[in-house]
């Protein structure tokens, strides 16, 4: 047995401005170039009610033509804009053990900041920081940031951005995540966003595991745009969703319908910690972080959830619909859906039967209005491996005029490798994949062409990190 010695005591520690320095900071695009998304994290106050003395603001301004730093400290140089704060408890959380207040359950996640920058030039590199006011004065400022704002729609100068699912912390650990993040912004020079298509964190109910995860992506997430969508393992739930649920499901288990597979993936967390830490762009019929769509110069993205309902009526077809049938072809010639369940897959095994059901399911709702609006791209995850379906899939027929399909579930979740019956079933439409490879995807777009290229992820001493797995040229509809 071991036995614990009192050997000597120091005064207490006091760590200064620990509740007001901020954290987690990240950006989202909004609905024009003109506004940009800063949200930031900091801790709460003692006692709560000093909340209302808080104030979230961002400080920014503009690069001049040559990229030197104006400095912040001339006042008149920048503007100041101010937000809102949120937060929330065990008590708004659906079911256990996200709402268990046990350790290595539900923790407090602080104050949520969001704070809109507005009346941006497009296509413009700006520096801010965030900080907290406190009855008027701020008392630490976050690290000096940067960011470029989105161009005007139809743009058609190049641009690329990168593109996965399935992130979390790799079964290595964060500080391998961070190094392979830090490794691909140090490749991927060119990006402009990253879009990160669900299954975020994978806290499943671990509170804590929310904070580490926004550790690990500081490489970008202060400099560059976050787009997420919804994963099952941040929404699906079994009980204590009404009035809770913050997609406004009037059901107590979410969407469960008889094909599907939705269980308590989320750890009882239904949703709530990716409304509360994420703000996407808000558009006709769009519902928070759970559907929407934007423009990128010449890319209209639509984001929708597999973990809702899709059927005709459904309020997310509706969406869908209305969306697809209003993009401007001339403007953004370019679009591409992205949900985090593939509609077509090619992994087989015990383990993935039921998954298979929810792709038909999805094809059904679905596949005839990608068909319609001559949808070019789909991506997804969900699978932990690289998947790619030949060109104009439709019906399982190739080279239909549909999309093509593409699944980049390799961004850091145990690969599906690790399963001892991991196969790939015949099927008409896989044209590439890769199994036990971590990686991610990137996207090269202008007006006439648009590049997908699937790249291996490692640090940057990794001579095999950044090495293309996978390249096509994809065809343009119009």
């Amino acid at each position: 047995a071991v036995q614990l010695v009192h050997v000597a005591s120091t005064n207490s520690v006091t760590i200064k401005l620990a509740n007001e320095t901020p954290t987690a900071v990240h950006l989202a695009y909004s609905n024009t170039p003109s506004k940009m998304i800063v949200q930031f994290t900091t801790g709460s106050p003692s006692p709560a009610s000093e909340t209302a003395r808080v104030t979230p603001v961002v400080r920014y301004t503009a690069t001049n033509e040559t990229h030197a730093m104006v400095p912040l400290e001339a006042e008149y140089m920048y503007i100041t804009a101010r937000g809102t704060t949120d937060t929330y408890s065990a008590h708004d959380l659906c079911q256990a053990p996200a709402n268990k207040t046990e350790a290595g359950k539900f923790y407090p996640p602080g104050l949520l900041h969001t704070v809109q920058v507005n009346k941006l030039k497009p296509s413009t590199e700006y520096k801010y920081q965030v900080g907290i006011s406190v009855d008027g004065s701020v008392p630490v400022w976050s690290d000096l940031a940067t960011f470029k704002s989105a161009p005007e729609d139809g743009n058609t100068g190049e641009f690329e951005y990168i593109v996965y699912g399935d992130q979390g912390c790799p079964d290595s650990g964060c500080e391998d995540g961070w190094k392979w993040l830090d490794g691909m912004m140090k490749r991927e020079t060119r990006a402009t966003s990253i879009h990160h298509f669900g299954d975020i964190s994978y806290a499943n109910g671990a509170a804590h595991i929310w904070e580490q995860w926004f550790e690990m992506i500081q490489p970008f997430s202060a400099n560059l745009p976050l787009m997420i969508a919804i994963g099952n393992h941040e929404y699906d739930h079994l009980s204590g969703g009404i009035g809770k649920d913050p997609s406004g499901v009037g059901t107590d288990d979410g969407f469960h319908p008889s094909w599907g597979d939705f269980m308590n993936d989320s750890g009882g967390e239904c949703g709530v910690p990716m409304a509360k830490r994420f703000r996407m762009p808000s558009t006709s019929k769009s519902n928070g972080v759970f559907w929407y769509s934007y423009n990128h110069g010449v890319v209209h993205t639509v984001v929708v959830s597999s973990e809702h309902d899709l059927s005709i009526g459904s309020p997310q077809y509706d969406f869908l619909a209305h969306d697809l049938e209003n993009v401007d072809r001339s403007v953004t010639p370019w679009v591409i859906l992205e949900s985090h369940r593939p509609l077509y897959e090619g992994e087989d095994g015990d383990h993935w039967e039921s998954n298979t059901h929810v792709g038909e399911a999805m094809r059904e709702e679905i596949e005839d209005l990608l068909y319609m609006y001559e949808v070019d791209v789909v991506l997804a995850g969900h699978y932990h491996e690289y998947h790619r379906t030949c060109f104009g899939l439709y019906r399982g027929v190739c080279n239909s005029n549909g999309p093509v399909h593409i699944t980049i579930g390799a961004a850091g979740g145990s690969l599906d490798s690790f399963f001892a019956n991991w196969t790939t079933y015949s099927n008409p439409w896989t044209a590439s994949y890769f199994q036990g490879v971590y990686g991610y995807g990137k996207i090269t777009a202008n007006a006439t062409n648009l590049q997908f290229s699937f790249v291996r992820h490692g640090d940057k001493d990794d001579p095999l990190g950044g090495k293309v797995l996978d390249s096509i040229s994809i065809p343009g509809k119009n």
